[in-house]
């Protein structure tokens, strides 16, 4: 069945990418995505544990309901929007306050190395140190919190697609660049992750793939692009020794990809066999736990008890076996999301309300080329392409960051 679905997805893929005539879209990006961690799944590598065919249909259901959905747009879309080409941009960047964010991200990005220094003094891992900010063990006070999750990691997600549009289409300013570059350094030191690297990799690629037929990409941003990719690639395995020791490297990229998979059959398999479910909470919890993180910090009224219960069962950072002496956390792909919140039912209408979603951000660029709409999709495709680890808009500071592109982002007068 594996195989069978891995190869189904390729063929949807490649359909996708000629009727598009791009192999950058979400339909190819997505079903690709989902072949690699299908079939490396099925490998059973590093004697990683079988797939119940039962998780695999809940994988066929939301990838066909995300079809769907897509499909849907696809067709109506250019019917609604007359089929014509709208190539005027009538938005702009304010730079004035993009460099403010800028600045407040640094400065606040610098005190939370100072602190990461003085413990990797006092002999501790960036992986230990990764551990200690996620579960809060350096005593940051609520407000604090509030501000880390919410202002500065929605600020730092708004600005790497901001970055990448205008190195192709804006001012293509090199101290925006630059700044891009040290805000990605500061944070990957600040909490021990590697995965901002990946996103502005990405966020320049789709950004150049977005341009390339309307703007000439001179020779001198090729090369800026690949000394890019060099320094990313090169921070990412910096990062990962100062970790700490783990596994060969060969073996972290196979789980990165295959282990969602097995991780997603053990958690649907504990949904299924306590019968819990959050009832639609999961879906948008990216904007409801703010709103409720700051109300009850200020003593209007607690947490809903429905709602504490559900951040519970969302929680997958707790390390589970995948395989014999291999354990994982955190991967497990929209699909678990959807399903906490209503099983069958629940992957179904929610999958095909992301194709929706995607088909319409895609749509929009193709058709209204402006930069706030490329700035959208950008965010968009980013949580595509990391549909190996969750539905991104349980991420607050990602559900926030669309927000916060509205202050930097004004029509023009």
């Amino acid at each position: 069945m594996a195989v069978f679905i891995a190869f189904t997805c390729i063929g949807i893929s490649i359909i996708s990418s000629r009727m598009q005539r791009s192999v950058i879209n979400p339909i190819s990006i997505l079903f690709v995505f989902f072949s690699l961690m299908i079939g490396f799944a099925s490998m059973g590598l590093y004697n990683l544990y079988d797939v119940r065919d039962d998780t695999y249909i809940v994988i066929c259901i939301g990838l066909l309901s995300f079809l769907i959905g897509y499909v849907f747009i696809s067709v109506i879309f250019p019917k609604i929007s007359n089929t014509y080409l709208v190539t005027e941009d009538r938005y702009e960047f304010q730079y004035n306050t993009l460099y403010f964010f800028y600045f407040v991200t640094i400065a606040y990005m610098l005190y939370r190395v100072f602190n990461v220094l003085i413990l990797l003094t006092q002999g501790y891992t960036l992986g230990e140190v990764r551990g200690a900010f996620t579960s809060e063990v350096l005593g940051s006070s609520t407000w604090a919190v509030i501000y880390e999750n919410y202002v500065n990691k929605a600020i730092i997600f708004m600005i790497i697609p901001i970055a990448a549009i205008d190195f192709f289409a804006g001012k293509k300013d090199k101290k925006l660049l630059i700044l891009t570059l040290v805000v990605a350094i500061l944070s990957a030191i600040g909490d021990g992750g590697r995965v901002i690297f990946y996103y502005v990799f990405i966020h320049f690629l789709i950004a150049a793939a977005v341009y390339k037929k309307r703007f000439n990409i001179s020779r001198k941003m090729k090369r800026v692009t690949i000394v890019l990719i060099v320094l990313g690639v090169t921070a990412m395995y910096v990062i990962t020794k100062m970790r700490g020791p783990s596994a060969s490297i060969i073996q972290q990229l196979y789980l990165y990809l295959a282990g969602a998979i097995p991780h997603l059959d053990y958690r649907l398999y504990v949904i299924d066999s306590t019968n819990s479910h959050t009832h639609g909470w999961a879906f948008l919890s990216g904007y409801s736990k703010p709103f409720f993180h700051v109300i009850s910090s200020t003593g209007i009224f607690n947490y809903p008890q429905t709602f504490l219960n559900s951040l519970d069962l969302m929680n997958v950072d707790n390390f589970v076996n995948i395989g014999e002496k291999l354990t994982f956390n955190a991967f497990v792909t929209p699909f678990f999301y959807f399903y906490l919140d209503g099983g069958i039912l629940g992957v179904s209408l929610y999958s095909a309300l992301y194709g929706i979603i995607c088909s319409l951000s895609y749509n929009y660029v193709k058709y209204r080329p402006n930069i706030k709409n490329i700035a959208f999709y950008l965010l968009i495709m980013q949580g595509v392409l990391t549909s190996m680890v969750r539905w991104q808009f349980v991420i607050s500071a990602y559900a926030l960051s669309f927000l916060y592109l509205n202050f930097v982002i004004r029509k023009k007068k």
